[in-house]
């Protein structure tokens, strides 16, 4: 049987709305391999708030690693036309 090291993943990871994450206007709460659901506070502008009432929805987001090392969350949101 062959053994093979888990390595991390440096990049991004694509996670979808209520399965694997969660957000409100104050903070993103992101599901963990290792501790459950974490809650994260995220900085919000006063534009971006129309995205969390109707009829916006939200999609399939992304965490990136940016070459600071920092992480962010790249949220997408849809409305019917």
């Amino acid at each position: 049987m062959n053994r093979y090291e888990w390595l991390r993943v440096h990049g991004d990871m694509t996670l979808s709305y209520k399965r694997d994450y969660t957000i409100t206007e104050n903070s993103v709460s992101i599901t963990t391999f290792s501790s459950g659901r974490k809650q994260y506070s995220i900085q919000n502008y006063a534009y971006a708030k129309q995205y969390f009432e109707n009829p916006w929805k939200f999609g399939a987001s992304k965490v990136v690693r940016h070459d600071d090392g920092d992480y962010y969350f790249h949220l997408t949101v849809s409305k019917e036309v």
